[in-house]
């Protein structure tokens, strides 16, 4: 009978958990520049209450910020936005996983040798 891929291969687990290392970077340019030079999918929003929003399809109007906000319309005077972060990859967080993931493989090899199954 078959062995399941996982069993075999655990790098195919490694591989699809590789997308939660991402995280915010917060962007020292101004938000026109940002959307002008990076052409982001998704921002998050630091507002002047310093509450945050994450718009999606984000463009300038103006001077106003517009985007999806859970699939509905959203408008955002540039006035009331203090910063806006982008959604990265994050080196350290991958490694750190990496270094996690094959020290458990490691383990479990040395597991299997020890106990023959």
């Amino acid at each position: 009978m078959p062995r399941p891929l996982l069993r075999h291969n655990p790098l195919f687990l490694l591989l699809g958990l590789l997308p939660a290392c991402l995280t915010w970077h917060e962007q020292q340019l101004p938000v026109q520049q940002v959307l002008a030079e990076e052409h982001p999918e998704v921002v998050r929003v630091t507002r002047q209450d310093q509450s945050h929003v994450v718009l999606a399809h984000p463009q300038l109007a103006a001077d106003t910020l517009v985007g999806q906000l859970h699939g509905t319309p959203t408008a955002i005077p540039l006035s009331d936005v203090t910063s806006i972060a982008l959604h990265k990859d994050s080196l350290p967080r991958t490694l750190g996983l990496f270094a996690l993931f094959l020290s458990a493989g490691i383990v479990g090899i040395a597991a299997a040798a020890c106990c023959g199954n």
